[in-house]
């Protein structure tokens, strides 16, 4: 993203905004700030993609209130069941498609093959 690294302070003990906004996504960049104003957020991060390209990188806030270390847009965060919504979205959007066919068994269904560092990997079915 080529957009000029942003920072805003969050007033009280809250760390400072950091990252990049693209121009005509700052409404994201504002229900961001929303979640630290009205939600009483204590850390976040969050990027979308548009089109593939990166328009919001953002983080904000602390890791843990005890110790004052910022949230930053590298700091790991667990994401528990959030997986299984991506997974269905991906699926149906799969079958729309015509990639994906729900009423074949799941033992017929391809997964291709993926290519890692010059290295290609085949997806064998069981």
């Amino acid at each position: 993203m080529d957009h000029n690294e942003e920072y805003m302070s969050l007033g009280s003990d809250i760390t400072a905004l950091t990252g990049n906004v693209a121009p005509g996504f700052e409404p994201v960049r504002d229900a961001f700030l929303a979640n630290f104003e009205q939600r009483l957020e204590i850390g976040a991060a969050v990027a979308v993609y548009h089109h593939a390209e990166l328009v919001v990188d953002l983080a904000a806030g602390v890791r843990d209130r005890k110790s004052g270390e910022p949230y930053t847009r590298e700091t790991l965060q667990p994401i528990f069941s959030v997986t299984k919504s991506v997974t269905a979205l991906a699926a149906n959007m799969s079958a729309d498609h015509g990639e994906l066919d729900f009423d074949r068994p799941s033992s017929c269904i391809g997964l291709g093959s993926v290519r890692l560092e010059n290295q290609e990997y085949q997806f064998v079915g069981y």
